[in-house]
């Protein structure tokens, strides 16, 4: 099977959509795995293990031809309906995957994984990115003779509305090199003439260093700092601490579009949020305290303590409740028939699966299953368990009991929104997106309306309808 994924930009973009590569191979072993993209991105996925062939390209356009034309047995177009080719101003429509994830929309649907993976009719991908880096890159961060200690700043992106003002970078780096006695390398990309604000607070590695090896520098450093962009992506597939500014995207007040670290509850990690403008209008005190906040958090480990991971997508414990489980053919068999059980998608989500050497089945129904692992996006086990106590009682398996019960009795497989405030979210924090069913936001919680009560105290609150109105756009394409 050949089988062409197709993303053509952006570091950040890519970086994030990295899992897609482990998910295909690890559900079609055998295929031959394409990934077109722009030529400048190249490396990241030249890089990648899991993928067989790289097809540059200059631009979109680009891979649109290929995917109505080109000879792969599938396509996988992880970019939103209504895209336009920022070079030709040719727009995608969509013949692959879901349509309705669109560009005007996307980020109703998650993280950016999350979203680009559903658009491209994959289940909802949800695991840390990751990089690959080579001794290559090693030797050329080596040759800079950078400081033992530092942290990194990066300030521009390619959204203007992201970017922070000089001003309030110079006076961050003052602070920093004050208060913390740390150096500060920056990263990135010039973009003008101008000298940059951290001229002469700063080591300059600006348009000094490629991709790879940027992330390099970022792996080695304390912790990161910087805009929503491509080098935040590569902070937190390195697992480097850090402070990101955000603040709206269009009409989203708030939005997550990490998964992993970045996406999780760490304490070293900082999501600064402007939720009534742009991170350019972000106050310069918050962004300190949260640069030393962080800080904080990294003086209190010991110098051999490992940085932190985001956890598995797990329940509240990686051990069985249940004492040792015997398993049988049949419970075998039907799980692997059962469309609620995703092998691939379950090994890419709980990387302890693979490291026991256990077959994805077998490791689900001994330890996954009573430790409310998640066997695919569309049933949540603990979930099942919680909700219904028979089943947690008789110490049976809850998957393995709603193939072969549950849904001809009508039981749900997701969480239902009254349980969701009872259950741990170990992957999400307070602005952190999960990769749990309910965590989906809907279109009141993206635009951060305030509830309105209807009714007095006294009555539940579930026997009241919520409303709301919404408007469908139109698109017609030529």
């Amino acid at each position: 099977m050949r089988i062409a994924i197709g993303l053509v930009e952006h570091i950040g973009d890519i970086v994030a959509c990295e899992p897609v590569a482990r998910y295909l191979k690890l559900k079609y072993p055998d295929c031959q795995l394409s990934w077109v993209v722009n030529r400048a991105y190249r490396d990241l996925i030249d890089s990648n293990p899991y993928v067989d062939e790289t097809v540059a390209v200059d631009c979109l356009t680009d891979w649109i031809k290929i995917s109505r034309h080109g000879c792969y047995d599938r396509i996988v177009d992880l970019h939103v309906n209504y895209r336009v080719c920022a070079h030709c101003r040719v727009p995608l429509i969509k013949e692959h995957g879901n349509p309705f994830i669109n560009a005007y929309e996307w980020l109703d649907y998650g993280a950016l994984l999350e979203a680009f993976s559903m658009g491209a009719g994959l289940p909802k991908l949800s695991a840390a990115p990751r990089l690959y880096l080579s001794d290559a890159q090693r030797v050329a961060v080596d040759a800079l003779a950078l400081p033992s200690e530092y942290c990194v700043i990066h300030r521009e992106s390619n959204n203007l509305e992201k970017d922070w003002t000089g001003e309030n970078w110079r006076a961050l780096a003052q602070w920093i090199k004050s208060n913390l006695k740390l150096q500060i390398v920056e990263i990135g990309v010039s973009k003008g003439e101008q000298p940059s604000p951290l001229h002469g607070f700063a080591i300059d590695l600006l348009n000094k260093t490629s991709i790879l090896e940027t992330a390099e520098v970022v792996r080695r450093a304390r912790f990161f700092i910087g805009v929503d962009s491509g080098p935040a992506h590569l902070a937190n597939a390195m697992l480097t601490p850090g402070v990101v500014l955000l603040g709206r995207m269009g009409a989203f007040r708030q939005y997550t579009p990490y998964t992993g670290l970045y996406g999780s509850d760490a304490p070293d990690v900082k999501l600064m949020r402007n939720l009534l403008g742009p991170a350019r209008k972000l106050a310069l005190e918050d962004v300190v305290d949260a640069t030393g906040y962080v800080n904080s958090v990294l003086a209190e480990r010991t110098p051999d303590e490992p940085r932190v991971e985001p956890v598995a997508a797990a329940g509240s414990s990686r051990d069985s409740a249940f004492g040792p489980v015997d398993i049988s053919a049949e419970d075998l068999a039907s799980l692997r028939a059962s469309a609620m059980f995703d092998a691939a998608w379950y090994v890419l989500h709980h990387p302890d699966v693979a490291e026991s050497g256990l077959d994805p089945a077998e490791h689900y129904l001994s330890v996954g299953g009573p430790s409310s692992y998640l066997p695919s996006p569309d049933f949540d086990s603990a979930g099942y368990l919680l909700r219904y106590r028979d089943v947690a009682d008789a110490g049976l398996n809850p998957l393995l009991h709603y193939i072969r019960f549950g849904e001809k009795e009508g039981r749900q497989a997701q969480r239902s929104s009254k349980l969701s405030t009872s259950l741990q979210s170990p992957q999400k924090g307070t602005d952190a997106k999960s990769i749990y069913p309910d965590d989906t936001p809907g279109l009141s919680a993206v635009l951060e309306q305030p509830s309105v009560s209807l009714t007095s105290g006294e009555c539940a609150h579930e026997s009241m309808p919520r409303t709301f109105a919404f408007y469908l756009p139109q698109f017609h394409p030529i």
